[in-house]
């Protein structure tokens, strides 16, 4: 299991993402990568 950091997903919306994290992501298999709920107190 993956749970991706905050960084990584900003990275990804970025208008030019960093074709590392790219690659790192698409070499995970789908069913491991995850993300949290926000949650607040």
């Amino acid at each position: 299991m993956i749970i991706l950091d905050t960084n990584v997903l900003s990275e990804l919306l970025a208008p030019a993402p960093s074709v590392a994290v790219e690659t790192w992501l698409a070499e995970q298999q789908t069913a491991a990568v995850f993300t949290t709920t926000v949650t607040g107190s």
